[in-house]
């Protein structure tokens, strides 16, 4: 489940990989030593990453929220509203909603990838689903 995430995130990345959690998540004790610098917004923590190949030691079975976007420069400051006007992309796991998506800014993209991105959206859904 992890690899699919991991080889999707790969693929897509920009420059930098920044994960949102809810501040009272476990997950954060995993993502604080594995991050190059935390933002705290509101109920969420922001980790900026410079490579996601540790999420191999996580069980997103017990996450409850989890949002990955991609960016190729971090705005100021961190938090939904600005991650959301600046990403490449953004994978959600809503594991309270039972949902999951991808979002993609097809700017960032050459058009000979649209087929695979709508492939990755079939992926993501059967990560955890």
């Amino acid at each position: 489940m992890s690899n699919d995430v991991i080889e999707v995130c790969n693929m897509l990345k920009k420059d930098l990989i920044v994960i949102e959690v809810f501040s009272k998540d476990t997950l954060n004790d995993i993502l604080l030593s594995n991050s190059l610098f935390i933002s705290q917004y509101g109920n969420f923590n922001y980790y900026v990453c410079n490579q996601i190949e540790f999420f191999n030691f996580i069980s997103f079975i017990d996450v409850r929220y989890i949002g990955i976007y991609s960016i190729e420069e971090l705005p100021l400051p961190i938090n939904n509203k600005s991650l959301n006007n600046n990403y490449a992309f953004f994978i959600c796991f809503e594991n309270y909603l039972d949902t999951s998506h991808l979002r993609v800014c097809r700017k960032y993209y050459p058009d000979s990838m649209k087929k695979d991105l709508s492939e990755l959206k079939h992926i993501i859904k059967k990560c955890f689903w």
